[in-house]
């Protein structure tokens, strides 16, 4: 499965050796199966786990007050000078089953049925639509 991984060392003591630390770390957690170099504090996995348990691993790399997002992607993406290899890696990855496809836009509630009441307003504003 696919993660992105985002670091936001907001606590003044985290630097680069905590990131580099975070870095080895998430390689050692995908086994070599990430991405790194394309955004500052941006990781993407492939690791055989779910988005809190991977939270939780990488925890103790962070500093207290930094802040880590974990979440899963699926195999829809889109990229801008990313270097010719990054569309190969990305299509050699695992990105897992998602189930069933997310539902389609919610279609507008049906009208309610005329009664005899509003049968004479209905005929007036269909009539009036033509």
């Amino acid at each position: 499965m696919m993660f992105m991984i985002v670091y936001n060392p907001r606590n003044p003591e985290s630097g680069e050796e905590n990131t580099k630390n975070l870095d080895a770390a998430i390689t050692d957690l995908s086994r070599g199966r990430r991405s790194g170099g394309f955004f500052n504090n941006f990781w993407l996995a492939q690791i055989n786990n779910d988005a809190p348990k991977i939270r939780n691993l990488l925890r103790p790399h962070l500093k207290p007050g930094d802040r880590i997002f974990v979440a899963r992607i699926a195999q829809n993406w889109a990229g801008l000078n990313m270097g010719e290899k990054f569309p190969n890696w990305m299509n050699d990855r695992q990105f897992g089953n998602f189930g069933a496809p997310a539902p389609a836009a919610a279609a507008p509630a049906p009208a309610p049925a005329a009664t005899e009441e509003d049968s004479s307003s209905s005929e007036e504003d269909s009539s009036s639509e033509e």
